[in-house]
């Protein structure tokens, strides 16, 4: 890892360096002192240290559960979780597929579209679902579970084809086992959520698409040495540690993340494990690894990763470049080539948020505002009204929140909304739309106009896959953030199997619950759906379009 930055970064990161060297801090968390973080001597979730070395004793195993998946006949593993059971198994169907692997799709959202999106592709008889939740309780996930045990129903008993990782002992895992399922997964008690890719809710799906599992821990094990070196600027884990934690003190909350493309899987998992260990008590760090690129936004509220690949990114060298000429502090980190080094590269930032915050104060293993939007998404789902009525509706959209009564009211809406965004904050397109890659660039143009016009950092984010993610930060981070929620109506809504309730439903409380979750923290907040009939590309094209014309008059 190298720091290129002006003298005074360099000075406060030098100055937390030698903080956490005379604290003694890298022996300390390797002992597993839970005194390193705020809350005295609770019991802290540090499983994750020491993992590498743990699976490469019990690696084979992971070959063996590969072959016997295809002479099962399956060909193809859905992957039903949320969040830290959901996002490296995301990195796995990208990153580490191979050869003698399945197909891997996972499913995490409550999309309706999306989910019959996938159902059309199933084939029951050579499909297995794998159903991940550490707790065994996660809404979406058992919800999930219920929909894709229907599909595989038509084939057959389907205990057969389905499997789950979960914790020891939770609901979730004593149902399956007394069903009698193909497979349980026991998850590590010790190790939390967004820390578990080196567990089976990582480990697993990388065996299923393919990865030489035992190749990547081997790969990882000299990162999991180094990271236990005492001296921190030796430290990769330790010292990575030490900047994020500067850049915070210093306001420099955005961590750009520009990764050469076999990287860019990863750079969600990074977010999770960031934004959600940081984001709380009105501090944290939030990385943007996929804002549109237009110009360059590079300043004091900025800090760069450039995570270089085998294959080094002209583009984002000259990014990298140009945010250094700008003075903008710029890590460089020589991953080398993904498949292989993946896990080595999940070792040095579990390490580094770990160490980020013992120097921030922060408890960087909970996440104390997660749980206020499962508990409006419950109450809305029990009936008790929390969506105010449409402010106005017109050209395909229902608009709620701070609206201005003169027209044309969605491009004053849309005025209102960054007009309250101030230098050094940031807007955040939560889109509770199908996650396509379609829908992904017209909402990154939808970005790019606020963008280029206010000259802020712009997040995105898939909902409900950011509540367990950057939601942390939107909600308990600093109070910088504006949103811009976008929904739509389903033409055909999926039903929840065995329940009395649709996916179509859950989708929308859970994005009108977190909306009044965020009201009530003081965050601005617009509501935009998009009408049943709509195109939903078409939709966020013109509202990209009124964007423009509310913020450069175009």
């Amino acid at each position: 890892m190298n720091l290129d930055a002006p003298t005074d970064f360099v000075s406060v990161v030098d100055e937390r360096r030698a903080a956490l060297d005379r604290a003694d801090f890298v022996r300390r968390l390797w002992k597993r002192d839970p005194s390193l973080w705020p809350g005295g001597r609770k019991q802290r979730p540090l499983g994750f240290l020491g993992r590498i070395a743990a699976e490469q004793e019990r690696h084979r195993r992971y070959a063996f559960l590969r072959r016997t998946v295809r002479d099962r006949g399956v060909d193809r593993v859905l992957w039903l979780g949320m969040g830290g059971a959901s996002l490296f198994a995301e990195v796995a169907s990208r990153t580490l597929r191979g050869e003698e692997g399945v197909a891997l799709t996972v499913v995490d959202t409550t999309d309706p579209t999306a989910l019959r999106s996938v159902a059309r592709d199933v084939d029951p008889g050579r499909t297995l679902a794998v159903v991940a939740s550490k707790s065994g309780t996660t809404l979406e996930t058992t919800l999930l579970e219920a929909w894709a045990t229907s599909l595989l129903e038509p084939a057959g008993d389907p205990r057969r084809r389905l499997a789950y990782v979960t914790d020891p002992g939770s609901p979730m895992d004593r149902r399956a086992r007394e069903a009698g399922v193909f497979a349980v997964f026991p998850g590590e008690r010790d190790v939390g959520g967004r820390f578990s890719a080196t567990t089976d809710f990582g480990l697993v799906p990388a065996a299923l698409a393919g990865a030489d599992v035992g190749a990547l821990l081997d790969a990882a094990a000299p990162m999991e040495a180094a990271c236990r070196v005492g001296k921190v600027s030796a430290n990769p884990g330790a010292d990575l540690g030490a900047v994020l934690a500067a850049a915070e003190a210093a306001e420099r909350r955005y961590l750009t993340i520009l990764p050469d493309e076999p990287w860019r899987p990863l750079c969600a998992w990074i977010e999770q494990l960031v934004a959600e260990s940081t984001g709380k008590a009105g501090r944290g760090l939030l990385p943007l690894w996929d804002e549109p690129q237009g110009e360059a936004i590079l300043g004091e509220d900025r800090l760069v990763v450039r995570l270089v690949g085998e294959r080094p990114s002209e583009v984002q060298d000259a990014l990298a470049a140009e945010a250094r000429a700008a003075g903008t502090p710029v890590v460089t980190i020589r991953a080398g080539a993904a498949q292989e080094r993946v896990l080595a590269e999940v070792v040095r930032w579990q390490v580094a948020v770990a160490t980020c915050g013992h120097l921030m104060e922060i408890d960087p293993f909970d996440q104390p505002d997660v749980e206020a939007t499962k508990a409006a998404t419950r109450r809305m789902l029990e009936g008790e009204v929390l969506r105010p009525e449409p402010d106005f509706v017109g050209d395909g959209f229902e608009v709620r929140g701070d609206v201005p009564a003169a027209a044309p009211r969605l491009v004053g809406a849309l005025a209102t909304l960054a007009g309250a965004v101030r230098r050094g904050d940031y807007l955040a397109v939560l889109a509770y739309l199908p996650p396509t890659a379609e829908l992904a660039d017209a909402l990154g143009r939808l970005r790019a106009e606020f963008r280029a016009a206010r000259g802020i950092a712009v997040a995105g984010g898939w909902g409900p896959r950011y509540l367990h993610a950057s939601g942390q930060f939107h909600k308990g981070g600093p109070a910088c953030g504006a949103f811009l929620v976008l929904t739509h109506q389903a033409g055909e809504d999926v039903p929840v199997p065995g329940r009395d309730v649709t996916f179509g439903a859950v989708e929308r409380a859970q994005a009108a619950a977190d909306a009044a979750v965020l009201r009530e923290r003081g965050r601005p907040v617009l509501e935009i759906e998009i009408q049943a009939g709509e195109d939903l590309i078409e939709a966020v094209g013109r509202l990209a379009a009124a964007c423009r014309k509310a913020l450069r008059g175009a």
